[in-house]
């Protein structure tokens, strides 16, 4: 999928501060150094929501793409979603309105 406007607004404003997207962006194999510190490394203490792990993540790549890295890093640690009613279950708040489990 192509990356869109607001996607590339960032990446640009980005390279202006001297970011190097290829090592953030945390894509292009052997350089997944982000990733494994953030889920694997010392930064795996520092996160236990996906709220916490974003403002973490946003520091070092725009807001769009700290959005979907900390979502699927969310994904890969918990087994589930940040949007999901697993996720509303976990912070003690009621699910939206769907029954979970046997009805």
């Amino acid at each position: 999928m192509p990356p869109s406007a607001r996607q590339r607004a960032d990446d640009e404003a980005l390279r202006r501060r001297g970011v190097d997207l290829t090592r953030a962006a945390d894509v292009t194999p052997g350089h997944d150094q982000l990733h494994h510190y953030w889920t694997k490394g010392k930064g795996l203490a520092k996160w236990h929501d996906f709220t916490s792990l974003y403002n973490h993540l946003v520091k070092y790549v725009g807001p769009a793409r700290a959005k979907r890295m900390a979502a699927q890093w969310f994904h890969e640690r918990f087994g589930f979603w940040p949007g999901s009613d697993k996720n509303r279950l976990m912070h003690g708040k009621k699910p939206r309105g769907h029954v979970v489990g046997k009805g």
